[in-house]
């Protein structure tokens, strides 16, 4: 983002004598898209397709001429009127203060050699998409460690470790380290656990990490 001095144009209700290209296109392509899918040829008492599409396409062609009048600007009784659909009058409205060279908040006005120049903010290549791309994917990282930190949490914990003599608590596959042989074997719920004559000492009998047959 950056900011430079403007010109104001005083024949177009002292709006910017310029646009933020990068902004107007994503507002262009946020409203192309929204008609295209929303806005339907046999469904479009205002013409909108007509209207606006031809705009839309000219600012990512960047073929219109920049900044739009405000005497050439269309749909103005059904918008004045809340006659149009709600999401396009959003998207419009985004559109139209871009197009127009519009100002966002109250200007500083400096005059210089008897004509009106306000700072105005212009987007860099890379604050758009790029930037937002770049969020998108950390959203979606910083989500996905969460659902994985939670089925973990979720995930059944391991039966803990049971002495010989004790019933086995959960049917699988079993092993103790005083046993050599076989390496593990397979219990029910409810059995005992065996001893196991070893020089390791104590029996204790602990669930495998490998429970296939």
């Amino acid at each position: 983002m950056h900011r430079k001095l403007v010109k104001l144009d005083p024949n177009n209700g002292r709006r910017f004598s310029e646009v933020d290209p990068i902004a107007l296109q994503r507002e262009a392509s946020a409203l192309k898209r929204y008609i295209e899918e929303s806005i339907h040829t046999n469904d479009d008492p205002y013409e909108i397709r007509r209207h606006v599409l031809p705009l839309c396409e000219g600012v990512l062609d960047e073929t219109l001429q920049l900044p739009l009048k405000v005497t050439d600007i269309p749909l103005e009784y059904p918008d004045r009127e809340g006659l149009l659909p709600n999401e396009f009058s959003h998207l419009w409205s985004n559109f139209l203060v871009r197009a127009t060279g519009s100002m966002l908040e109250p200007p500083d006005i400096k005059i210089i050699n008897g004509d009106e120049y306000a700072d105005m903010d212009f987007e860099d290549p890379g604050d758009w998409p790029d930037i937002v791309k770049q969020r998108e994917r950390e959203y979606s990282e910083n989500l996905r460690k969460a659902v994985a930190a939670d089925q973990a949490r979720n995930e059944p914990k391991p039966p803990r470790s049971v002495p010989a003599g004790q019933p086995c608590p959960q049917a699988g596959y079993w092993f103790t380290p005083a046993s050599r042989q076989p390496p593990r074997r397979f219990f029910n719920a409810g059995d005992i656990f065996p001893k196991i004559d070893s020089d390791y000492g104590s029996t204790f009998w602990q669930w495998s990490p490998n429970q296939k047959d």
